[in-house]
C-alpha cells in the first residue's frame, strides 16, 4: 500500500490510489493536471545561448518520497485557467516565474503532442514551447501560493561544452 498523504493534500491537489498491474500506486493530481512549458533561452553579449530554468520549483509529490520540496525546474504552469490556451499559460509563466519577456517572434510550439513533465515524479504531461527571452522583470508568481516571491527566479545551469 502506498504511503498515506498528509492532510495538506486534501485541498488543491488530491491524492488518489490506482491499481496498476496489481500494485497500488499513489498519484497526486488536481485541476489543470497537465502543464504548458517553455524552453526559455537568453543570449549573452556575444550571442551565446543559455538555457533558463527557474529556482524554487515546488513539487509536493517529492515530500511523499522524502525528497526536497524545492528544486530547480522548467518554466511551466498548470493548465488550470478556464478557457486559457497552453500558449497563453506558457507566456504568462515566463513573466511570473523568471521575469522574462519574449524577444521578437521567437515564441513557437515544439510539436503538437503532450510529453511527460517529470517521469517517475508525476503523471503530468506538457505542451512544449520555445522562446528567446529577455530578463528584466522581477518574478512574483501567480499569487496562488505555490510560487513564493524571493524563491522563484532565473537560473542558468552549467553545461560542459558549448550549446
Amino acid at each position: 500500500m502506498p504511503p498515506q498523504p498528509p492532510a495538506l493534500f486534501a485541498k488543491f491537489l488530491n491524492y488518489r490510489v490506482f491499481d496498476y498491474e496489481g500494485q497500488q500506486i499513489g498519484i497526486l493530481n488536481g485541476p489543470g493536471h497537465d502543464c504548458a512549458a517553455v524552453a526559455a533561452v537568453v543570449l549573452d553579449a556575444q550571442g551565446h545561448p543559455y538555457m533558463v530554468i527557474k529556482t524554487g520549483d515546488a513539487r509536493i509529490a517529492r515530500v511523499l518520497r522524502q525528497d526536497n520540496y524545492l528544486k530547480w525546474g522548467c518554466v511551466a504552469g498548470r493548465m488550470d485557467k478556464q478557457g486559457a490556451s497552453a500558449s497563453k499559460i506558457a507566456l504568462a509563466e515566463l513573466t511570473e516565474e523568471v521575469g522574462g519577456e519574449v524577444v521578437a517572434n521567437s515564441f513557437q510550439p515544439l510539436g503538437s503532442w503532450m510529453t511527460p513533465t517529470q517521469p517517475y515524479e508525476s503523471s503530468e504531461c506538457d505542451a512544449n514551447f520555445f522562446s528567446l527571452i529577455r530578463l528584466g522583470g522581477t518574478p512574483k508568481g501567480d499569487g496562488g501560493g505555490m510560487e513564493v516571491e524571493g524563491l522563484i527566479g532565473a537560473a542558468f545551469p552549467q553545461v560542459s561544452g558549448r550549446l
